[in-house]
């Protein structure tokens, strides 16, 4: 994974810890995702990939998530 990537998801879940109702489960997601994916898209497609099977909280978290790593790497 390119240390920008990683810096980008850090970033953008530490912007929405205000936001979600799942911050553990948040985090151990990501925290997994990282060590697999080495881009950001990589990233959110494996976000988007899991926004269908989860939980309707989640998956509003998870879209919070993908929607504020599309806005760090839009700046």
């Amino acid at each position: 994974m390119t240390k920008e990537a990683k810096e980008i998801a850090k970033e953008a879940l530490g912007r929405c810890t205000p936001h979600v109702s799942n911050l553990e489960e948040m985090k151990d997601l990501l925290g997994r995702i990282v060590a697999e994916e080495e881009t950001v898209e990589g990233i959110l497609k494996a976000l988007r990939e899991r926004v269908t099977s989860a939980e309707v909280t989640f998956q509003t978290d998870l879209r919070i998530l993908i929607n504020e790593i599309l806005h760090l790497v839009r700046d």
